[in-house]
């Protein structure tokens, strides 16, 4: 790194990269810039911002879950492919598409436009994150049949370019800004986007995890409602009244209540994530519904030239 920033000048006076024509200014006297202190006051920045914001909180959220998602939903149920080297590769691969999105994501936008990138992104992950539960659920059902493997690559394949769209999204933000603003101030004008980086660092996990919890909840909720009383007294030595009490402390969890559960009764283990996946679906369609009003920048906005 310090070897590359030795290595880094300032071009010559007057350079403009072959094929390169700078912006024209407009008849009118505006020219081709918001500036920095005017751009909060334009619909398309809190209109981006949340979009953005939307979709990074998917991809965040994914990366804090996944070594435990892995484990919870397909260890269990499929042993002979979720191994440890399964899980570890698992990991290493939603590393490798964060990077590739940034690298890849950023070729497709110089193809077909910024906003049509980010309309890809916007629409492509609501089947992903909305489509998660069905490949969990046949996956844990049916998870000998032939179709088991290939189920568990589509999900790990969704999860992986859910990420790779997050990556996407920063890679292609500062372009889509210059796009919309100008190229002057798009360095400062990015350092207020990347707040968008810090909102969805903290929510995405946290209504993770949240969703996670609550469905938990219902869950043992569901559970203790079937479990036989006497069967519960002796494998916890105290009456289900006391059941709140024992979760609290983390005593009573859903593996333990199922080794005393009736024959038949499905582990709701694997199905924790269903609402969680849903609800992502749900924001990022809100972001995409955002992103379709964001329009060129009003004239009145530009500097003057």
């Amino acid at each position: 790194v310090l070897g590359s920033s030795m290595m880094i000048k300032s071009p010559a006076a007057g350079y403009i990269p072959p094929g390169y024509t700078p912006p024209a200014t407009s008849q009118d006297g505006t020219g081709a810039n918001v500036h920095v202190d005017t751009v909060l006051k334009t619909p398309q920045f809190w209109l981006l911002f949340t979009t953005s914001t939307l979709l990074a909180t998917g991809g965040m959220g994914l990366m804090s879950v996944a070594k435990p998602m892995i484990q919870n939903v397909f260890t269990d149920s499929m042993p002979a492919l979720v191994t440890t080297s399964f899980a570890s590769a698992y990991l290493m691969s939603m590393a490798a598409g964060n990077l590739a999105g940034r690298l890849g994501w950023a070729a497709v936008s110089d193809k077909i436009g910024r906003r049509n990138t980010f309309h890809v992104y916007t629409l492509g992950s609501i089947p992903i994150f909305g489509g998660l539960p069905y490949l969990i659920t046949q996956c844990v059902t049916d998870p000998t049949g032939p179709l088991a493997p290939y189920y568990l690559a589509a999900f790990c394949g969704s999860t992986v370019a859910a990420i790779s769209i997050m990556g996407g999204v920063f890679a292609v933000l500062p372009a889509y800004e210059a796009d919309l603003y100008g190229p002057k101030y798009v360095g400062a004008i990015h350092g207020r986007f990347l707040l968008a980086a810090t909102v969805s660092t903290i929510v995405g996990p946290g209504l993770l995890l949240r969703l996670r919890s609550l469905a938990e909840a219902d869950a043992l909720k569901d559970l203790l409602s079937k479990v036989d009383p006497s069967a519960f007294v002796d494998k916890f030595g105290v009456d289900i009244s006391q059941a709140q009490t024992l979760i609290e402390t983390k005593t009573l969890t859903i593996s333990k209540l199922m080794t005393i559960m009736p024959p038949g009764t499905i582990d709701p283990s694997p199905f924790l994530y269903n609402n969680t996946m849903y609800t992502m679906a749900g924001l990022v369609s809100v972001g995409a519904a955002l992103h379709f009003l964001v329009r060129p920048v009003n004239k009145k906005y530009f500097e003057k030239a």
